[in-house]
């Protein structure tokens, strides 16, 4: 049986988040983003602009899915599945709470 706390799934797709905004790799938001930036020929204050648009939205996008209510625990491991070991990824978890009042998911 596996029991992850449901405040540390949040904490881990927020980490997923920001990793996935400041990488560059190729397929992930970031990239394409610069190479339309680059075919535009963003340049000076539009790319600042443009770095400010994209932290302010992984904030954002960070600060809902801290306020995100346990029901939703499904599609945040859908969305974000690196929050979970790769065995229970494609399983729906069992949500209780710990003896100290944590929400829970629990895999079998």
């Amino acid at each position: 049986m596996n029991v992850f706390k449901w405040e540390l799934i949040k904490k881990k797709a927020a980490v997923a988040i920001t990793s996935r905004t400041n990488n560059f790799a190729p397929g992930s938001a970031i990239y394409y983003a610069l190479i339309a930036g680059i075919e535009q020929q963003i340049t000076g204050e539009k790319i600042k602009s443009w770095r400010k648009n994209t932290k302010d939205l992984t904030d954002k996008a960070i600060d809902i899915i801290r306020h995100w209510d346990i029901r939703k625990a499904q599609k945040l491991v859908e969305l974000f599945p690196e929050v979970v070991p790769q065995k229970c990824q494609h399983k729906t978890p069992f949500i209780d709470m710990d003896e100290e009042g944590n929400w829970c998911l629990i895999y079998n």
